[in-house]
């Protein structure tokens, strides 16, 4: 689903998100009147807007979704469809101790629970916590109501997150939302504390794709040669995945349900970087990059950053700065032609790293001059 804004810390515009097809006016200004609703600080959220959000996913018969800062302003109003809703990407915040600073409330008028898309949704974006309310009609009274968190870190199963025992209203409304956050962000800083983390260091996770043409142990060699050309160029591989495909997906290369897993991954070993296996086309990379917030190099990349490492004479730097900007052109991303992506470290080191900030005429004339000499 596309049109969703990347929410930087203003109070979003009041608008409607996400699946409107089919909605009458009427009920797109019923859900946008839920801006005006506020939060007790103390509370995961209020009964007025918990029945608001109910009258208006019993009328659409659709998911309804809202964020709420910790002042207890409705950020996002957002609707999905009868099955399920698709959350804004927010903001990521560095800090390992730190979440959001947005909850997610959601009215389920079908009941079921926590899906799993929602606790995806729920580690990729660091919420503070994520609600689901099971309104059967349009009040709430009787609902049941699921509650799930993020864990200071990973238990002995690998979970990211908790899911408590479904509670009544009533429970839900006793539940100290500002004393449980000062705790468990006071354990996440405990947690972030006791590892000890080379910040100049770069940390990857690797990903590499097994096709039909190739065997188990040749998937398995050229992953273990991309962890020593990684390694080599300074980074530190935290986890290594090869996915089983038919064929690299057109789109993002290893396909939406593996998308998904490595962003939990990342989020879980602290990762700065993915290095895939491939040479990946410009759109892949876009996607990947936006789906993991984190910067994404391929086989190329990767590479070429190894040969500027260690370009002495000047025939050499050459050729790299050369190389490496024939690379990146169709890569230029952002607003206006500024090589936005660029931040750094692996993949972007080299003679031409002075140049990260040119515009494609430029770049285009140095390739030329380079060309020549």
């Amino acid at each position: 689903m596309e049109g969703f804004p990347r929410f930087e810390g203003a109070i979003a515009i009041s608008k409607v998100f996400g699946n409107l097809v089919g909605l009458k006016s009427s009920q797109v200004a019923q859900l946008g009147r839920l801006y005006r609703r506020r939060v007790p600080a103390r509370q995961i959220f209020s009964y007025e807007l918990a029945e608001q959000m109910a009258a208006a996913a019993n009328e659409s018969g659709r998911v309804v979704g809202v964020l709420v800062n910790r002042s207890g302003q409705v950020t996002h109003v957002v609707v999905g469809d009868a099955h399920g809703i698709q959350l804004p990407a927010l903001r990521k915040r560095e800090a390992a101790a730190r979440l959001s600073g947005w909850r997610a409330l959601l009215i389920h008028p079908g009941g079921g629970g926590l899906a799993r898309n929602e606790l995806v949704s729920l580690a990729m974006n660091r919420f503070d916590m994520l609600v689901a309310i099971d309104a059967e009609g349009p009040r709430v009274h009787n609902a049941e109501v699921w509650i799930a968190h993020l864990l200071p870190q990973a238990d002995a199963e690998g979970n990211l997150w908790q899911v408590l025992e479904p509670q009544s209203i009533k429970q839900a409304q006793a539940f100290d939302f500002e004393d449980w956050l000062y705790e468990i962000e006071r354990e996440m800083a405990e947690a972030a504390g006791g590892r000890e983390v080379d910040t100049n260091q770069e940390r990857a996770i690797l990903i590499g794709v097994q096709t039909s043409d190739l065997s188990d142990a040749q998937a398995r060699e050229s992953l273990a040669e991309l962890a020593a050309l990684s390694t080599t160029a300074g980074a530190e591989v935290l986890d290594q995945s090869i996915q089983k495909r038919q064929h690299p997906d057109s789109a993002t290369y290893i396909g939406k349900g593996k998308v998904d897993e490595i962003a939990l991954r990342t989020r879980e070993r602290g990762a700065t970087m993915v290095v895939v296996d491939a040479e990946l086309s410009p759109s892949q990379q876009a996607k990947l990059e936006d789906a993991f917030g984190l910067k994404v190099v391929d086989r190329t990349a990767l590479i070429l950053d190894i040969f500027a490492q260690r370009a002495q004479t000047r025939e050499g730097k050459l050729q790299v700065e050369l190389a490496q900007l024939k690379y990146m052109l169709p890569r230029l991303r952002g607003t206006g032609t500024a090589m936005s992506r660029l931040g750094g470290g692996i993949g972007t080191r080299g003679p031409g790293e002075t140049k990260l900030e040119t515009d494609r005429r430029r770049i285009y004339t140095r390739v030329a001059h380079l060309e020549q000499e």
